[in-house]
């Protein structure tokens, strides 16, 4: 009887760590930002920006975000995007398609000698769950230098 009861113990307690809800991979902040990464930033709060989760974006100036609002989308209002200071700072954005709960550690590096930055995008998920989940990876860093590229790198544990 008794190893019936650790049995039973044992599988609610497996059943409680693997739930989506429950695991332990999630606990804790669901986000985090490092590196030269100045804040996360929503290009627009009353619609969404419907980009491709293949694509990336590099937006320097005032008239590259212009271009940005073309693809935002809202069922409520005019889409009102908020403001940047493009000489101070530039705007990375990448779209992921994520399952279940997650928690994203964004990463922003600079490389002088190669003229490069690498924005680093780690997606852990959690539990077991179908559900898709749109995360928008927008993040300001301050004002990348004419001649510079960036890489992107995403992955997913």
């Amino acid at each position: 009887m008794k190893s019936l009861i650790k049995s039973i113990a044992f599988l609610i307690l497996i059943i409680f760590i693997t739930n989506c809800h429950k695991s332990p991979k999630c606990w804790g902040d669901k986000e985090k930002n490092s590196g030269i990464i100045v804040r996360s930033f929503n290009p627009c709060d009353n619609c969404n920006v419907i980009v491709n989760p293949d694509s990336s974006y590099v937006i320097n100036s005032l008239e590259e975000y212009q271009q940005l609002s073309n693809l935002a989308h809202s069922n409520i209002a005019i889409c009102q995007f908020n403001e940047i200071n493009f000489n101070n700072y530039s705007l990375l954005g990448k779209t992921i398609l994520a399952s279940c709960k997650f928690k994203i550690i964004r990463s922003v590096d600079k490389n002088e000698t190669q003229k490069k930055y690498t924005y680093t995008i780690e997606l852990l998920q959690c539990g077991n769950c179908v559900e898709q989940n749109k995360i928008d990876n927008w993040i300001l860093v301050p004002k990348i230098p004419s001649g510079y590229d960036v890489d992107f790198i995403f992955i997913k544990k």
